[in-house]
């Protein structure tokens, strides 16, 4: 179909899954609270709830990061 190239070019499908998503927000979650901790120089272990609460949060923006994008990319294959 011709519209297809043009609405991947708008709004591209997403490249992986929503497992990767999740797991991939959750890391760099994690990541930013080692150098956060570090700069301040705080001891995450003594700190275990609020570190798992972030890593859920991060896990559930990346996965609905997903789902956005694959709505839009789905709008732009059905409008064009």
């Amino acid at each position: 179909m011709k519209s297809e190239p043009r609405s991947n070019a708008d709004a591209p499908p997403p490249g992986g899954s929503v497992l990767t998503y999740g797991v991939v927000g959750s890391v760099s979650a994690i990541l930013l609270l080692a150098a956060v901790a570090g700069f301040y120089e705080l001891d995450l272990t003594r700190h275990v709830a609020p570190v798992a609460g972030m890593m859920a949060l991060a896990a559930a923006g990346g996965i609905a990061l997903h789902v956005v994008r694959t709505q839009r990319h789905l709008a732009a294959l059905v409008t064009k």
